[in-house]
């Protein structure tokens, strides 16, 4: 049994979305609040931040690739059947 490649596509950008909005709410509500107690020159902070970043735009990449692939592969499963028809008239 062969698995489609759209429910591949979707699963994608399924968990690459997921990995943005952890990384965005867990950056606000937990991440946030301790970086105000420490001091602002802090390395820990500066490496957690840069490997954050990092993560936060590669998956949002990925996220926005995903769905351009899937609304694709969406819309030529649709048209698809549609110009059968017309190429067997």
């Amino acid at each position: 049994m062969l698995i489609d490649p759209l429910v591949i596509v979707r699963d994608i950008h399924l968990a690459s979305t997921l990995i943005v909005a952890g990384i965005i709410f867990f950056d606000l509500f937990i991440v946030a609040p301790i970086w105000k107690t420490l001091s602002p020159s802090g390395v820990a902070q500066k490496c957690f931040q840069s490997s954050s970043d990092k993560i936060l735009w590669a998956s949002l990449a990925l996220s926005i690739a995903s769905a351009l692939a899937a609304d694709t592969m969406s819309w030529l499963t649709v048209v698809r059947p549609v110009i059968r028809c017309i190429a067997e008239e």
